[in-house]
């Protein structure tokens, strides 16, 4: 018996012959025609800044009261926790409220031109996330040089 042989037209019509040929993808990508601008400051500057911080951060954290035991065990069981936070002295209120952490509260800051200067971290990832915040920063020009 002989094979059966498709004519060309018969084999256009066929299921092997009606083969999909592979579509185009088209990906969308966010991406700008700007350059990138990102701020770079010196060794010195970085020295400088670092400095500034441990020296107006170092206020932040409240030091930890330590009360004597022998003094402690003469207050009643309930007024403890009131007698040690008397001892406290806490500055930290004052600071707090003038500086904020995050993307969002600075950028509001910067909306509404409040904000006396930004500290952007450049290991950021995704970079996107922060770089609304730069080109705030460029318009508005809240920084100043130290």
């Amino acid at each position: 018996m002989e094979a059966h042989i498709l004519s060309a037209e018969q084999q256009k019509h066929s299921l092997s012959g009606k083969k999909k040929t592979k579509k185009t993808t088209v990906k969308n990508v966010l991406g700008t025609p700007y350059a990138n601008y990102w701020p770079l400051i010196n060794s010195n500057e970085e020295q400088q800044i670092c400095s500034l911080l441990r020296k107006d951060f170092g206020c932040f954290k409240a030091d930890k009261v330590s009360v004597p035991w022998c003094v402690m065990k003469t207050i009643p069981k309930e007024q403890r926790k009131a007698f040690r936070s008397a001892n406290i002295t806490s500055p930290t209120k004052s600071y707090r409220s003038s500086v904020v952490f995050g993307v969002n509260e600075a950028t509001r800051l910067l909306e509404k031109k409040l904000a006396g200067s930004v500290l952007i971290s450049d290991d950021v990832e995704p970079k996107f996330i922060v770089k609304h915040v730069v080109d705030i920063c460029v318009l508005h020009k809240p920084c100043r040089r130290i």
